[in-house]
């Protein structure tokens, strides 16, 4: 007779309050405490990680471990904790603050499988930017205006919105169809590369009136 193979999980230490100088112990407690915050609002806290962190918080004996999240927590701090640390030890709190917010915006996005029609990148309008010395922010300019238009139009898809919680568009960002309405999908393509073409990397206001009068 066969016995079964138990199989366990091995447990994943991503950071603890003892790897740190006393002196760095602040810090690194006052960072864990705003990401335990933020992953318990995203639901990505297991039921004993939850109880931990409201019961006890987090004192000098804190370890952040794979026990403590849900699945989903897991591959998310799998991804991108050494680099939250990175942008902590280099740029301060309010850096790797910032960045968790928008890594966890960007986690949450249910972007489906068949995306649809690409419209265009950021990668590109930024390669282009740069070489006549624009900044990323310009770069990005006229995808955050549309998507805004769209949003406030009611062209934009409920799970698009989220991307207008963004500071700024991440470089892998693309325009794609399944973001907006079929109404818009329709008329929009056609007169996509003439609006674009009539943006300035330096304009200060972008004019939508083309992409108005298509979809009256």
């Amino acid at each position: 007779m066969s016995q079964k193979k138990i199989v366990t999980e091995e447990i994943i230490i991503f950071d603890k309050v003892k790897w740190y100088k006393d002196e760095n112990q602040d810090i690194i407690k006052k960072w864990l405490d705003f990401l335990l915050k933020s992953l318990l609002d995203n639901n990505l806290l297991s039921e004993e990680g939850k109880e931990i962190f409201l019961e006890f918080g987090i004192d000098n004996e804190f370890s952040l471990n794979s026990n403590l999240l849900t699945a989903e927590g897991v591959v998310f701090l799998k991804k991108k904790y050494k680099k939250f640390v990175l942008n902590l030890s280099k740029k301060g709190f309010c850096s790797a603050a910032k960045e968790l917010t928008n890594e966890l915006i960007l986690f949450s996005i249910k972007v489906p499988k068949e995306k649809g029609f690409l419209y265009a990148c950021v990668e590109t309008s930024w390669d282009i930017a740069k070489e006549e010395g624009f900044s990323y922010e310009q770069a990005t300019n006229k995808f955050k205006v549309l998507l805004q238009w769209a949003s406030d139009n009611g062209h934009l898809e409920s799970e698009a919105k989220k991307y207008l919680l963004l500071d700024r568009l991440p470089k892998n960002f693309c325009l794609y169809s399944w973001m907006f309405s079929e109404e818009f999908n329709k008329k929009f393509p056609p007169i996509y590369t003439k609006w674009s073409k009539k943006i300035k990397f330096n304009s200060s206001n972008i004019d939508m009136s083309l992409i108005e009068e298509c979809l009256k």
